[in-house]
């Protein structure tokens, strides 16, 4: 009987790419990260009604109990689905604004305030935003990073910029007359370089932004 091993390094099933990791020295919390202002004729969700538009803070214990009244479900046909599925189009379309973005040289912060101000320019409320203290309008995660990753603060030279073979998930939420939009999309920066054909399924970066958006679109 012939044995053939499935075994293959993570270099070959991924490609080589960077690991992101935390800046050293380390920084604890985002209270030294300042959100971004938002219009005062914007409406809030209830969690961004209590916070300072200049302090993010590590915890949710400040964030009110958001209280609902119903049972969960909401009728077709109904002022509230119309309000749903406007919020919901609405995060579609800042969801491909921030595929347009997404290029080699590209910084995270720039990535964020754009969103920042495509939302605002709509009417709404990025929804991150203040959510337990989070101190930016979207979370971006590039590479290693799982989810929710927070966009750099600043601008300078310890940015790190989106480099040729990384993959970044941009993940964007729309707070548009009081009810919450939410989607997100993983997408291939650059040039991808194709590895290890494991199992016929080529590069498993590509596979999984495909996978991706496959599930999205079939939705």
């Amino acid at each position: 009987m012939r044995c053939f091993s499935t075994h293959v390094s993570e270099e070959e099933l991924f490609g080589s790419y960077s690991v992101i990791l935390p800046e050293e020295p380390f920084v604890w919390g985002v209270s030294h990260i300042t959100p971004r202002t938002i219009p005062s004729g914007i409406r809030r969700p209830p969690y961004a009604q209590i916070r300072s538009n200049n302090k993010a803070v590590s915890s949710s214990s400040d964030d009110p109990p958001e209280f609902y009244e119903g049972d969960g479900r909401i009728r077709l046909g109904s002022e509230e689905e119309a309000k749903v599925r406007a919020s919901s189009k609405l995060a579609r379309e800042t969801r491909k604004f921030a595929g347009s973005l997404v290029r080699p040289g590209m910084t995270t912060n720039s990535i964020d305030t754009a969103i920042h101000n495509f939302i605002i320019a709509c009417g709404a409320y990025p929804s991150p935003l203040l959510y337990s203290g989070f101190p930016r309008s979207c979370c971006t995660s590039i590479n290693n990073v799982v989810s929710h990753g927070i966009p750099d603060d600043i601008e300078d030279d310890h940015s790190r910029p989106l480099e040729d073979g990384d993959i970044i998930n941009i993940d964007v939420t729309v707070y548009l007359d009081g009810y919450h939009g939410d989607t997100s999309e993983t997408f291939l920066v650059g040039n991808v370089v194709r590895t290890h054909p494991f199992w016929l399924l080529g590069d498993y970066k590509e596979l999984l932004c495909r996978t991706r958006q496959d599930t999205i679109w079939s939705q």
